[in-house]
Protein backbone atom coordinates (compact mmCIF):
# COMPACT_ATOMS: atom_id res chain seq x y z
CA UNK A 1 0.00 0.00 0.00
CA UNK A 2 2.60 2.67 0.95
CA UNK A 3 4.22 2.02 -2.21
CA UNK A 4 1.47 3.04 -4.26
CA UNK A 5 1.09 6.03 -2.84
CA UNK A 6 5.04 6.52 -3.33
CA UNK A 7 4.78 6.05 -6.81
CA UNK A 8 1.84 8.17 -7.45
CA UNK A 9 3.56 10.81 -5.41
CA UNK A 10 6.44 11.00 -7.04
CA UNK A 11 5.37 13.51 -9.25
CA UNK A 12 3.58 15.63 -6.99
CA UNK A 13 7.40 15.83 -4.99
CA UNK A 14 8.81 17.56 -8.06
CA UNK A 15 6.98 19.98 -9.07
CA UNK A 16 5.17 20.78 -5.00
CA UNK A 17 5.25 24.34 -4.37
CA UNK A 18 8.32 25.76 -2.56
CA UNK A 19 7.54 27.67 0.39
CA UNK A 20 7.91 31.31 0.18
CA UNK A 21 9.61 33.50 2.75
CA UNK A 22 7.06 34.93 5.33
CA UNK A 23 6.89 39.04 4.71
CA UNK A 24 9.03 40.95 7.18
CA UNK A 25 6.89 41.39 10.52
CA UNK A 26 5.73 44.78 11.77
CA UNK A 27 7.48 46.04 15.09
CA UNK A 28 5.77 46.52 18.29
CA UNK A 29 7.17 47.57 21.43
CA UNK A 30 8.17 44.83 24.17
CA UNK A 31 5.28 44.13 26.58
CA UNK A 32 6.64 45.73 30.04
CA UNK A 33 5.03 42.47 31.80
CA UNK A 34 6.57 39.87 29.56
CA UNK A 35 6.83 36.32 30.61
CA UNK A 36 11.39 35.74 29.89
CA UNK A 37 11.62 32.38 28.69
CA UNK A 38 15.48 31.14 29.10
CA UNK A 39 15.94 30.06 25.43
CA UNK A 40 18.02 31.15 22.67
CA UNK A 41 17.49 30.84 18.68
CA UNK A 42 17.13 31.71 15.23
CA UNK A 43 14.62 34.49 13.97
CA UNK A 44 12.36 33.47 10.82
CA UNK A 45 11.37 31.20 8.22
CA UNK A 46 8.51 28.63 7.78
CA UNK A 47 7.59 25.39 9.52
CA UNK A 48 5.53 22.97 7.44
CA UNK A 49 3.72 20.54 9.35
CA UNK A 50 1.92 17.33 7.93
CA UNK A 51 -1.67 16.62 9.13
CA UNK A 52 -4.06 14.47 7.67
CA UNK A 53 -7.47 15.67 8.41
CA UNK A 54 -8.57 19.27 7.51
CA UNK A 55 -9.60 21.42 10.58
CA UNK A 56 -13.41 22.18 10.68
CA UNK A 57 -13.11 25.30 12.97
CA UNK A 58 -11.52 28.06 14.50
CA UNK A 59 -13.66 28.20 17.12
CA UNK A 60 -11.69 27.02 20.25
CA UNK A 61 -14.70 26.94 22.66
CA UNK A 62 -16.81 24.50 20.62
CA UNK A 63 -14.04 22.59 18.69
CA UNK A 64 -13.59 18.33 19.50
CA UNK A 65 -11.76 17.33 16.33
CA UNK A 66 -8.42 17.17 16.49
CA UNK A 67 -7.00 18.92 13.43
CA UNK A 68 -9.34 21.98 14.79
CA UNK A 69 -7.65 21.87 18.72
CA UNK A 70 -4.24 21.76 16.78
CA UNK A 71 -4.45 24.25 14.80
CA UNK A 72 -6.14 26.55 17.43
CA UNK A 73 -4.09 26.25 20.27
CA UNK A 74 -1.88 28.09 17.97
CA UNK A 75 -3.83 30.65 18.25
CA UNK A 76 -4.75 30.92 22.29
CA UNK A 77 -2.63 31.41 25.36
CA UNK A 78 -4.57 30.52 28.90
CA UNK A 79 -4.08 31.69 32.51
CA UNK A 80 -1.85 29.32 33.60
CA UNK A 81 -0.31 26.16 31.73
CA UNK A 82 0.96 22.67 32.24
CA UNK A 83 4.14 22.33 31.07
CA UNK A 84 3.85 19.34 28.46
CA UNK A 85 7.70 18.80 29.10
CA UNK A 86 7.80 18.58 33.18
CA UNK A 87 4.00 17.56 33.52
CA UNK A 88 3.73 20.75 36.06
CA UNK A 89 1.96 23.98 35.93
CA UNK A 90 3.33 27.25 35.50
CA UNK A 91 2.40 30.78 34.92
CA UNK A 92 0.94 31.91 31.35
CA UNK A 93 -1.44 35.35 31.24
CA UNK A 94 -1.53 35.05 35.05
CA UNK A 95 2.29 35.84 36.18
CA UNK A 96 0.79 34.60 40.36
CA UNK A 97 -1.38 33.32 42.27
CA UNK A 98 -2.84 32.84 45.79
CA UNK A 99 -4.93 29.89 46.74
CA UNK A 100 -7.00 30.13 49.98
CA UNK A 101 -6.88 28.35 53.26
CA UNK A 102 -9.50 26.15 52.49
CA UNK A 103 -8.84 25.64 48.81
CA UNK A 104 -11.78 27.48 47.37
CA UNK A 105 -10.10 30.50 46.07
CA UNK A 106 -7.78 31.06 43.31
CA UNK A 107 -7.10 34.74 42.68
CA UNK A 108 -4.64 35.61 39.90
CA UNK A 109 -2.94 38.44 39.33
CA UNK A 110 -2.57 39.38 35.34
CA UNK A 111 -0.04 40.21 33.08
CA UNK A 112 -0.50 43.94 32.09
CA UNK A 113 0.58 45.73 28.74
CA UNK A 114 -0.56 42.02 27.23
CA UNK A 115 -2.23 42.62 23.87
CA UNK A 116 -4.52 40.35 21.54
CA UNK A 117 -2.90 39.30 18.31
CA UNK A 118 -4.98 42.52 16.90
CA UNK A 119 -3.30 44.94 19.31
CA UNK A 120 -6.22 45.66 21.12
CA UNK A 121 -5.12 45.66 25.23
CA UNK A 122 -6.29 42.13 27.60
CA UNK A 123 -7.17 42.58 30.77
CA UNK A 124 -9.64 41.05 33.33
CA UNK A 125 -12.60 41.58 31.41
CA UNK A 126 -11.57 39.11 28.60
CA UNK A 127 -10.73 36.48 31.43
CA UNK A 128 -14.71 37.12 32.96
CA UNK A 129 -15.98 37.29 29.30
CA UNK A 130 -13.98 33.69 28.74
CA UNK A 131 -15.63 31.91 31.42
CA UNK A 132 -18.94 32.70 31.65
CA UNK A 133 -18.90 31.58 27.74
CA UNK A 134 -17.03 28.54 28.80
CA UNK A 135 -19.78 28.02 31.85
CA UNK A 136 -22.55 28.26 29.88
CA UNK A 137 -24.56 24.82 29.58
CA UNK A 138 -26.07 26.18 26.28
CA UNK A 139 -22.35 27.17 24.16
CA UNK A 140 -21.61 23.36 24.97
CA UNK A 141 -18.23 23.48 25.52
CA UNK A 142 -15.74 20.34 25.72
CA UNK A 143 -14.19 22.18 28.54
CA UNK A 144 -16.95 22.91 31.28
CA UNK A 145 -16.74 19.57 32.86
CA UNK A 146 -13.23 20.21 33.75
CA UNK A 147 -14.79 23.27 36.33
CA UNK A 148 -17.62 21.69 37.81
CA UNK A 149 -17.42 20.53 41.29
CA UNK A 150 -20.91 18.76 42.77
CA UNK A 151 -22.95 19.95 39.95
CA UNK A 152 -21.78 23.62 40.36
CA UNK A 153 -19.74 25.74 38.56
CA UNK A 154 -17.21 28.38 39.91
CA UNK A 155 -18.12 32.42 40.67
CA UNK A 156 -15.74 34.64 38.63
CA UNK A 157 -15.46 37.76 40.14
CA UNK A 158 -13.43 40.67 38.77
CA UNK A 159 -11.55 42.55 41.69
CA UNK A 160 -9.55 45.34 39.47
CA UNK A 161 -8.40 45.66 35.98
CA UNK A 162 -5.74 43.02 36.35
CA UNK A 163 -6.77 40.70 39.16
CA UNK A 164 -9.52 38.10 38.92
CA UNK A 165 -10.81 35.33 42.10
CA UNK A 166 -12.62 32.09 41.19
CA UNK A 167 -14.30 30.25 43.83
CA UNK A 168 -15.15 26.70 44.02
CA UNK A 169 -17.67 25.10 45.72
CA UNK A 170 -15.35 23.08 48.17
CA UNK A 171 -11.76 22.43 48.05
CA UNK A 172 -10.87 20.93 44.81
CA UNK A 173 -7.26 19.00 44.27
CA UNK A 174 -6.68 19.24 40.10
CA UNK A 175 -8.22 22.81 40.20
CA UNK A 176 -5.44 24.69 39.03
CA UNK A 177 -4.98 22.61 35.96
CA UNK A 178 -8.14 22.35 34.63
CA UNK A 179 -6.90 26.44 33.92
CA UNK A 180 -5.10 25.09 30.93
CA UNK A 181 -6.26 24.51 27.58
CA UNK A 182 -8.75 27.41 27.89
CA UNK A 183 -7.94 30.12 25.83
CA UNK A 184 -8.73 33.50 26.79
CA UNK A 185 -11.04 35.13 24.18
CA UNK A 186 -11.27 38.86 23.16
CA UNK A 187 -14.37 39.92 24.85
CA UNK A 188 -14.18 43.24 22.29
CA UNK A 189 -15.08 40.51 19.17
CA UNK A 190 -17.02 38.34 20.51
CA UNK A 191 -19.31 39.45 23.99
CA UNK A 192 -22.12 40.88 20.92
CA UNK A 193 -22.45 37.20 19.28
CA UNK A 194 -22.62 34.92 22.78
CA UNK A 195 -25.94 37.54 23.95
CA UNK A 196 -27.26 37.37 20.78
CA UNK A 197 -26.97 33.50 21.04
CA UNK A 198 -24.50 32.94 17.87
CA UNK A 199 -21.43 32.32 19.80
CA UNK A 200 -21.56 28.71 17.97
CA UNK A 201 -21.57 30.35 14.57
CA UNK A 202 -18.31 32.17 14.96
CA UNK A 203 -14.84 32.14 14.00
CA UNK A 204 -16.18 28.96 11.22
CA UNK A 205 -13.69 28.18 8.29
CA UNK A 206 -15.31 30.49 6.31
CA UNK A 207 -15.04 33.52 9.05
CA UNK A 208 -12.92 36.45 7.79
CA UNK A 209 -9.44 35.90 9.37
CA UNK A 210 -8.91 39.05 10.83
CA UNK A 211 -11.78 38.57 13.31
CA UNK A 212 -10.41 35.50 14.30
CA UNK A 213 -7.82 37.14 17.13
CA UNK A 214 -6.20 35.67 20.31
CA UNK A 215 -3.29 35.74 23.12
CA UNK A 216 -0.97 32.62 21.33
CA UNK A 217 2.38 32.67 19.50
CA UNK A 218 0.43 32.74 16.36
CA UNK A 219 -2.56 34.51 14.31
CA UNK A 220 -4.31 33.23 11.05
CA UNK A 221 -2.65 34.43 7.66
CA UNK A 222 -4.04 31.96 5.03
CA UNK A 223 -6.89 29.22 4.79
CA UNK A 224 -6.82 27.49 1.24
CA UNK A 225 -9.75 24.86 1.98
CA UNK A 226 -8.49 20.88 1.65
CA UNK A 227 -4.73 22.44 1.24
CA UNK A 228 -3.24 24.41 4.09
CA UNK A 229 -3.55 26.55 7.07
CA UNK A 230 -0.89 29.08 7.11
CA UNK A 231 -0.30 31.04 10.55
CA UNK A 232 1.99 34.09 10.74
CA UNK A 233 3.50 35.41 13.97
CA UNK A 234 2.06 37.23 16.75
CA UNK A 235 3.71 40.78 16.57
CA UNK A 236 2.22 41.34 20.05
CA UNK A 237 2.84 38.14 21.76
CA UNK A 238 3.85 38.27 25.12
CA UNK A 239 6.82 35.87 25.89
CA UNK A 240 10.55 37.02 24.73
CA UNK A 241 14.02 35.15 24.77
CA UNK A 242 16.66 35.65 27.42
CA UNK A 243 18.30 38.54 24.70
CA UNK A 244 14.41 40.17 25.18
CA UNK A 245 14.03 39.13 22.13
CA UNK A 246 10.15 38.73 21.02
CA UNK A 247 9.04 35.03 20.29
CA UNK A 248 7.96 33.29 18.41
CA UNK A 249 11.18 32.76 16.19
CA UNK A 250 9.29 31.28 13.53
CA UNK A 251 8.12 33.68 10.63
CA UNK A 252 5.22 31.33 9.66
CA UNK A 253 3.68 27.88 10.64
CA UNK A 254 2.11 26.25 7.67
CA UNK A 255 -0.23 23.13 8.14
CA UNK A 256 -0.49 21.18 5.08
CA UNK A 257 -2.92 18.60 4.56
CA UNK A 258 -2.48 15.33 3.18
CA UNK A 259 -5.10 12.65 2.07
CA UNK A 260 -3.48 10.08 4.22
CA UNK A 261 -0.42 9.48 6.38
CA UNK A 262 1.58 7.80 3.50
CA UNK A 263 1.64 10.57 1.46
CA UNK A 264 2.42 12.64 4.38
CA UNK A 265 5.13 10.40 4.98
CA UNK A 266 6.62 10.48 1.45
CA UNK A 267 6.47 14.83 1.97
CA UNK A 268 8.63 14.44 4.66
CA UNK A 269 11.21 11.82 3.26
CA UNK A 270 11.47 13.78 0.25
CA UNK A 271 9.30 17.43 0.07
CA UNK A 272 8.55 20.21 1.91
CA UNK A 273 7.11 18.52 5.40
CA UNK A 274 9.71 19.51 8.21
CA UNK A 275 7.73 17.94 10.38
CA UNK A 276 4.84 15.24 11.52
CA UNK A 277 3.24 14.96 15.15
CA UNK A 278 2.51 11.25 16.84
CA UNK A 279 3.18 8.67 13.90
CA UNK A 280 1.87 5.66 13.86
CA UNK A 281 4.25 2.41 14.54
CA UNK A 282 4.33 1.54 11.08
CA UNK A 283 5.16 4.87 10.01
CA UNK A 284 7.68 4.99 13.00
CA UNK A 285 9.47 1.65 10.76
CA UNK A 286 9.44 3.25 7.23
CA UNK A 287 10.79 6.40 8.16
CA UNK A 288 13.58 5.09 10.80
CA UNK A 289 14.58 3.09 7.42
CA UNK A 290 14.11 5.82 5.11
CA UNK A 291 16.33 8.61 7.85
CA UNK A 292 19.85 6.99 6.74
CA UNK A 293 20.46 10.30 4.92
CA UNK A 294 20.37 12.53 7.44
CA UNK A 295 17.58 15.07 6.70
CA UNK A 296 15.41 14.29 9.46
CA UNK A 297 15.32 12.27 12.33
CA UNK A 298 12.46 10.03 14.38
CA UNK A 299 12.14 11.03 18.26
CA UNK A 300 10.44 9.00 20.83
CA UNK A 301 9.16 11.01 23.56
CA UNK A 302 8.28 8.11 25.65
CA UNK A 303 5.66 5.92 26.85
CA UNK A 304 2.37 8.05 26.11
CA UNK A 305 -0.85 8.59 29.01
CA UNK A 306 -3.02 7.09 27.10
CA UNK A 307 -3.74 2.91 28.24
CA UNK A 308 -4.92 -0.06 25.85
CA UNK A 309 -6.52 -2.86 28.07
CA UNK A 310 -9.06 -5.96 27.70
CA UNK A 311 -12.02 -5.59 29.75
CA UNK A 312 -14.32 -8.50 30.32
CA UNK A 313 -18.01 -7.67 30.67
CA UNK A 314 -19.35 -8.14 34.83
CA UNK A 315 -22.80 -5.73 34.25
CA UNK A 316 -24.77 -8.44 36.46
CA UNK A 317 -28.67 -6.56 36.42
CA UNK A 318 -30.98 -7.05 33.59
CA UNK A 319 -31.20 -5.47 30.24
CA UNK A 320 -34.46 -3.30 31.35
CA UNK A 321 -35.34 -2.73 27.54
CA UNK A 322 -35.31 -6.93 26.68
CA UNK A 323 -35.41 -8.18 31.14
CA UNK A 324 -32.46 -10.38 30.03
CA UNK A 325 -28.98 -10.42 31.62
CA UNK A 326 -26.99 -8.02 30.39
CA UNK A 327 -24.13 -11.15 29.37
CA UNK A 328 -25.23 -14.95 29.95
CA UNK A 329 -24.81 -16.58 33.39
CA UNK A 330 -22.11 -18.39 32.79
CA UNK A 331 -19.99 -16.37 31.97
CA UNK A 332 -20.43 -13.57 34.04
CA UNK A 333 -19.44 -15.78 36.75
CA UNK A 334 -16.43 -16.63 34.78
CA UNK A 335 -15.48 -13.03 34.27
CA UNK A 336 -16.26 -12.02 37.70
CA UNK A 337 -14.19 -14.19 39.12
CA UNK A 338 -11.04 -12.32 40.40
CA UNK A 339 -8.72 -15.78 39.67
CA UNK A 340 -10.18 -16.18 35.87
CA UNK A 341 -9.02 -12.07 35.39
CA UNK A 342 -5.49 -12.47 36.93
CA UNK A 343 -4.99 -16.07 34.67
CA UNK A 344 -6.30 -14.31 31.64
CA UNK A 345 -3.44 -11.42 32.51
CA UNK A 346 -1.10 -14.08 33.28
CA UNK A 347 -1.53 -15.91 29.93
CA UNK A 348 -0.98 -12.20 27.94
CA UNK A 349 2.73 -11.77 25.78
CA UNK A 350 2.59 -8.33 26.52
CA UNK A 351 6.45 -8.16 25.19
CA UNK A 352 5.23 -9.77 22.03
CA UNK A 353 2.78 -6.68 21.78
CA UNK A 354 5.14 -4.64 22.17
CA UNK A 355 7.85 -6.12 19.52
CA UNK A 356 5.37 -7.05 16.93
CA UNK A 357 2.97 -4.42 16.88
CA UNK A 358 4.74 -1.60 18.08
CA UNK A 359 8.36 -2.13 17.21
CA UNK A 360 9.38 -1.47 20.33
CA UNK A 361 7.87 1.59 20.83
CA UNK A 362 5.26 0.95 23.46
CA UNK A 363 5.41 -0.05 27.62
CA UNK A 364 4.12 -3.11 29.09
CA UNK A 365 1.68 -1.75 31.62
CA UNK A 366 -0.34 -3.42 34.97
CA UNK A 367 -2.04 -0.49 36.25
CA UNK A 368 -4.13 2.43 34.58
CA UNK A 369 -0.95 4.69 34.22
CA UNK A 370 2.08 4.28 32.57
CA UNK A 371 5.35 5.72 33.24
CA UNK A 372 5.19 8.48 31.04
CA UNK A 373 3.18 9.84 33.65
CA UNK A 374 6.04 11.54 35.59
CA UNK A 375 4.04 12.48 38.56
CA UNK A 376 1.33 9.98 39.34
CA UNK A 377 2.94 6.60 38.20
CA UNK A 378 3.11 3.99 40.58
CA UNK A 379 5.47 1.66 39.98
CA UNK A 380 4.77 -0.90 43.13
CA UNK A 381 1.77 -2.53 42.05
CA UNK A 382 1.20 -6.16 41.26
CA UNK A 383 2.23 -7.53 38.43
CA UNK A 384 0.36 -10.48 37.08
CA UNK A 385 2.83 -10.71 33.71
CA UNK A 386 3.57 -13.91 31.65
CA UNK A 387 3.49 -16.72 33.34
CA UNK A 388 1.58 -19.62 32.00
CA UNK A 389 1.95 -21.97 35.54
CA UNK A 390 0.63 -19.66 37.33
CA UNK A 391 -2.16 -19.17 35.05
CA UNK A 392 -3.27 -22.73 34.91
CA UNK A 393 -2.71 -23.25 38.79
CA UNK A 394 -4.93 -19.96 39.23
CA UNK A 395 -7.67 -21.64 37.21
CA UNK A 396 -7.36 -24.48 39.15
CA UNK A 397 -8.24 -22.80 41.83
CA UNK A 398 -11.02 -21.29 40.70
CA UNK A 399 -13.02 -24.62 40.22
CA UNK A 400 -11.83 -25.13 35.84
CA UNK A 401 -10.13 -28.11 34.16
CA UNK A 402 -7.98 -28.78 31.22
CA UNK A 403 -9.81 -31.58 29.25
CA UNK A 404 -7.62 -34.04 28.14
CA UNK A 405 -8.71 -34.80 24.92
CA UNK A 406 -8.16 -31.51 23.24
CA UNK A 407 -6.65 -29.26 25.52
CA UNK A 408 -10.06 -27.21 25.86
CA UNK A 409 -10.24 -25.47 29.14
CA UNK A 410 -13.70 -26.66 30.77
CA UNK A 411 -15.68 -24.62 33.27
CA UNK A 412 -17.08 -25.68 37.11
CA UNK A 413 -20.36 -25.93 35.37
CA UNK A 414 -18.75 -28.46 32.45
CA UNK A 415 -18.72 -25.66 29.90
CA UNK A 416 -16.47 -25.17 27.61
CA UNK A 417 -14.57 -21.79 28.07
CA UNK A 418 -15.10 -19.84 24.87
CA UNK A 419 -15.51 -16.24 23.87
CA UNK A 420 -16.03 -13.12 21.69
CA UNK A 421 -13.77 -9.65 21.97
CA UNK A 422 -14.43 -6.90 20.31
CA UNK A 423 -12.57 -3.86 18.83
CA UNK A 424 -12.79 -1.50 16.31
CA UNK A 425 -11.96 -2.63 12.91
CA UNK A 426 -10.52 0.96 11.86
CA UNK A 427 -7.44 0.22 14.30
CA UNK A 428 -4.67 -1.31 12.91
CA UNK A 429 -2.85 -2.22 15.83
CA UNK A 430 -6.08 -3.24 18.07
CA UNK A 431 -7.21 -5.43 15.51
CA UNK A 432 -3.02 -7.12 15.57
CA UNK A 433 -3.26 -7.44 19.30
CA UNK A 434 -6.57 -9.27 19.25
CA UNK A 435 -4.98 -12.01 16.91
CA UNK A 436 -2.24 -11.96 19.51
CA UNK A 437 -4.23 -12.11 22.47
CA UNK A 438 -6.30 -15.15 20.59
CA UNK A 439 -3.16 -16.93 20.63
CA UNK A 440 -1.83 -16.45 23.75
CA UNK A 441 -5.23 -17.53 25.41
CA UNK A 442 -5.26 -20.79 23.26
CA UNK A 443 -2.22 -22.16 25.07
CA UNK A 444 -4.58 -22.36 28.60
CA UNK A 445 -7.34 -23.70 26.31
CA UNK A 446 -9.96 -20.68 26.11
CA UNK A 447 -11.42 -20.37 22.56
CA UNK A 448 -11.30 -16.60 21.56
CA UNK A 449 -13.30 -15.58 18.48
CA UNK A 450 -12.46 -11.81 17.46
CA UNK A 451 -14.50 -9.55 16.40
CA UNK A 452 -14.00 -6.33 14.12
CA UNK A 453 -16.96 -3.24 14.48
CA UNK A 454 -17.19 0.40 13.94
CA UNK A 455 -15.64 2.59 16.65
CA UNK A 456 -19.18 4.08 17.10
CA UNK A 457 -20.83 0.70 17.31
CA UNK A 458 -18.05 -0.43 19.59
CA UNK A 459 -18.48 2.64 22.20
CA UNK A 460 -22.18 1.86 21.35
CA UNK A 461 -22.15 -1.73 22.65
CA UNK A 462 -19.82 -0.65 26.10
CA UNK A 463 -21.97 2.12 27.25
CA UNK A 464 -25.28 1.67 25.87
CA UNK A 465 -26.24 -1.78 24.50
CA UNK A 466 -23.65 -3.67 27.14
CA UNK A 467 -24.09 -6.49 24.29
CA UNK A 468 -20.64 -7.92 24.18
CA UNK A 469 -18.27 -9.87 25.93
CA UNK A 470 -15.29 -8.71 26.08
CA UNK A 471 -13.36 -5.13 24.17
CA UNK A 472 -10.17 -4.32 23.55
CA UNK A 473 -10.18 -0.76 24.78
CA UNK A 474 -7.89 2.23 24.75
CA UNK A 475 -8.34 5.21 27.35
CA UNK A 476 -6.54 8.42 28.74
CA UNK A 477 -4.21 10.55 26.65
CA UNK A 478 -5.93 13.93 28.06
CA UNK A 479 -4.21 15.78 31.51
CA UNK A 480 -1.32 13.36 33.53
CA UNK A 481 -3.80 14.06 36.91
CA UNK A 482 -6.23 11.18 37.87
CA UNK A 483 -8.89 14.04 38.46
CA UNK A 484 -9.97 13.60 34.48
CA UNK A 485 -10.67 9.71 35.54
CA UNK A 486 -13.60 10.33 38.02
CA UNK A 487 -15.67 9.00 35.31
CA UNK A 488 -13.91 5.64 35.03
CA UNK A 489 -12.93 5.18 38.57
CA UNK A 490 -15.98 6.19 40.72
CA UNK A 491 -18.63 3.06 40.99
CA UNK A 492 -21.14 5.46 39.71
CA UNK A 493 -18.99 6.78 36.60
CA UNK A 494 -20.06 6.53 33.32
CA UNK A 495 -17.46 5.10 31.78
CA UNK A 496 -17.02 2.31 34.69
CA UNK A 497 -16.64 -0.16 31.90
CA UNK A 498 -17.01 -3.23 33.53
CA UNK A 499 -20.09 -2.81 35.07
CA UNK A 500 -22.02 0.23 34.42
CA UNK A 501 -24.46 2.09 36.45
CA UNK A 502 -23.89 0.70 39.87
CA UNK A 503 -26.37 1.90 42.39
CA UNK A 504 -24.27 1.52 44.89
CA UNK A 505 -19.99 -0.28 45.06
CA UNK A 506 -20.44 -3.78 44.03
CA UNK A 507 -17.42 -5.20 46.39
CA UNK A 508 -15.82 -3.79 49.09
CA UNK A 509 -12.26 -2.79 47.16
CA UNK A 510 -14.89 -0.84 44.84
CA UNK A 511 -16.17 1.22 47.54
CA UNK A 512 -12.31 1.97 48.66
CA UNK A 513 -11.92 3.01 45.50
CA UNK A 514 -14.77 5.47 45.42
CA UNK A 515 -13.09 6.97 48.63
CA UNK A 516 -9.79 7.31 47.78
CA UNK A 517 -10.82 8.99 44.27
CA UNK A 518 -12.68 11.33 46.28
CA UNK A 519 -10.28 12.01 48.70
CA UNK A 520 -7.62 13.16 45.67
CA UNK A 521 -10.27 15.65 44.52
CA UNK A 522 -10.75 17.12 47.90
CA UNK A 523 -7.90 18.47 48.90
CA UNK A 524 -4.67 20.30 47.40
CA UNK A 525 -1.95 18.39 49.40
CA UNK A 526 0.07 16.69 46.45
CA UNK A 527 1.43 14.28 49.10
CA UNK A 528 -1.88 12.98 49.94
CA UNK A 529 -3.49 12.91 46.47
CA UNK A 530 -0.11 10.82 45.39
CA UNK A 531 -0.79 8.74 48.34
CA UNK A 532 -4.45 8.01 47.63
CA UNK A 533 -4.25 7.17 43.80
CA UNK A 534 -1.16 5.62 44.21
CA UNK A 535 -3.31 2.64 46.36
CA UNK A 536 -5.63 3.01 43.39
CA UNK A 537 -3.33 2.05 41.07
CA UNK A 538 -2.38 -0.56 43.38
CA UNK A 539 -5.81 -1.66 43.83
CA UNK A 540 -6.58 -2.01 40.04
CA UNK A 541 -3.41 -4.18 39.51
CA UNK A 542 -4.93 -6.46 42.44
CA UNK A 543 -8.63 -7.12 40.97
CA UNK A 544 -7.90 -6.07 37.32
CA UNK A 545 -11.54 -4.72 36.85
CA UNK A 546 -9.66 -3.92 33.35
CA UNK A 547 -6.85 -6.00 32.50
CA UNK A 548 -3.99 -3.28 31.27
CA UNK A 549 -1.80 -4.24 28.33
CA UNK A 550 0.41 -1.29 27.26
CA UNK A 551 0.96 2.26 26.70
CA UNK A 552 2.23 3.27 22.94
CA UNK A 553 5.15 5.35 22.62
CA UNK A 554 4.54 9.36 21.24
CA UNK A 555 7.11 9.20 17.92
CA UNK A 556 7.59 12.35 16.20
CA UNK A 557 9.49 13.09 13.12
CA UNK A 558 10.98 16.25 12.16
CA UNK A 559 13.88 17.57 9.55
CA UNK A 560 17.49 17.95 11.43
CA UNK A 561 16.95 21.84 10.70
CA UNK A 562 14.19 21.73 13.20
CA UNK A 563 15.34 23.39 16.54
CA UNK A 564 14.33 23.84 20.22
CA UNK A 565 11.73 20.60 19.59
CA UNK A 566 11.04 19.10 23.27
CA UNK A 567 8.31 16.33 22.07
CA UNK A 568 5.86 15.43 25.07
CA UNK A 569 3.36 12.80 26.13
CA UNK A 570 0.69 15.14 26.61
CA UNK A 571 -0.65 16.95 23.40
CA UNK A 572 0.05 18.97 21.50
CA UNK A 573 3.10 16.40 21.37
CA UNK A 574 5.44 18.34 19.02
CA UNK A 575 4.16 21.90 19.13
CA UNK A 576 3.40 22.74 22.61
CA UNK A 577 6.52 25.27 22.69
CA UNK A 578 6.00 26.32 19.55
CA UNK A 579 7.30 29.84 20.03
CA UNK A 580 10.73 28.71 21.00
CA UNK A 581 11.17 25.83 17.93
CA UNK A 582 13.28 27.75 14.90
CA UNK A 583 14.60 26.19 12.16
CA UNK A 584 18.66 25.86 11.82
CA UNK A 585 20.03 27.76 8.70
Amino acid sequence: MFLAAVIALLAITSCHRTPKQARSRMSVPVSRDAEVVNVAGVRGGRLVVGITAEPKSFNWVTANDSASRQVTYQLMADLVHVNRGTQEVEPALAKSWEVSADGRSYTFHLRQDVKFSDGRPFSADDVVFTYQVFLDPKVNSTQRSLLIIDGKEPAVEKLDAYTVRFTFPRAHGPALRAFDVIGILPRHLLESAYHEGRFSQVWTMAEDIKNIVGLGPFRLKQVVPGQRVVLEANPYYWKVDRDRNVLPYLDELDFEIFPDQNAADLQLVSGPVDLLDKISPDDFEFLKKSSSGGRFTIVDAGASLEYLFLVLNQNSESNPSTHKPWIGPEKLRWFSQVNFRRAVSSAMDRAAIVSLVYHGAAHEIYAQSSPGNKFWFNPQVSRYDLNLKRAQDLLLQAGFRVRLTDGALISPSGTRVAFTLTTNADNRERTRICTLLQADLAKLGISVDVRLVEFNALVGELLQTRDYEAALMGLGGGDSDPGGEMNVWLSSGPLHLWHLGEARPAAPWEARVDDLMKLQMSTTSAADRKRAFDEVQKIVSDELPIIPLVSRDILIAAKVRVQNLQPAVMAPYALWNSEQIYLKP
